[in-house]
């Protein structure tokens, strides 16, 4: 198993609600692990066609739900995955990963500078907060989106 991402979550003490970082102290993380792509591909070695089609395909649904595309492009562009999908259906997989890996990057003049005014703006608008726990981030690379959102 190999990390893919840690959700990580802290304590602000009310105390100190308000000012300072809005990080408090880290009190624990949840930690998201994928079976890495030729460890996957061992771990089939050998399973009947059809068993060994549905790992590939489960694996790469929930690595692109998450927004590892790179992770699914892996395990597609493995030689062994052919024992298992035929081209027609790699492709169809294929488009449906770079479909979905789609994002608007602007990387022109003050992006960086934009990008901080974002974060600025977003934690000055977050709602207002009246406990002690904060939690960080959400796993993956994208936004939400559809049911899984």
């Amino acid at each position: 198993m190999e990390l893919q991402d840690i959700q990580k979550s802290y304590w602000k003490r009310k105390a100190g609600v308000g000012i300072g970082p809005v990080k408090g102290q880290l009190i624990f993380g949840d930690a998201l692990y994928f079976r890495s792509p030729s460890a996957l591909m061992d771990m089939i070695a050998g399973w009947p066609s059809e068993k060994g089609a549905e790992k590939i395909v489960m694996a790469i649904v929930i690595s692109t739900l998450y927004g590892y595309f790179d992770y699914s492009l892996d395990i597609l562009s493995r030689p062994e995955c052919k024992q298992y999908l035929d081209d027609s259906r790699i492709d169809v997989l294929r488009d449906v990963i770079m479909k979905r890996s789609r994002s608007i990057a602007w990387k022109g003049m003050g992006a960086k500078y934009l990008s901080g005014l974002g974060r600025l703006l977003h934690r000055a608008f977050e709602g207002k907060q009246e406990d002690w726990a904060r939690v960080g981030e959400r796993f993956g690379n994208r936004k939400r989106f559809g049911m899984f959102g």
